[in-house]
């Protein structure tokens, strides 16, 4: 398993499904494996810090599955 990030803001329900769709809530210091998908609820949000150091947050009813084309992407920030 390659830790591609680390949640460090949690507000809300939020979850991450493994490969094989197994949701677990997401808590603050939690590391998430390339592959992961994160979903927050409509109330809420996270900020996950990833292995290049950028930062992606997600909210509202956002989802993102975490893969090396995300970091490639320019969807996270210089953290």
């Amino acid at each position: 398993m390659m830790v591609i990030a680390r949640a460090i803001k949690v507000a809300g329900q939020v979850h991450a499904n493994d490969f094989q769709g197994s949701p677990r809530s997401l808590q603050v210091g939690d590391e998430l494996a390339e592959g992961e998908t994160v979903i927050t609820p409509l109330d809420g949000c996270v900020e996950l810090e990833m292995s290049d150091g950028s930062r992606l947050e997600l909210s509202d009813g956002d989802g993102a599955r975490l893969d090396r084309e995300l970091l490639s992407s320019g969807l996270t920030s210089a953290g």
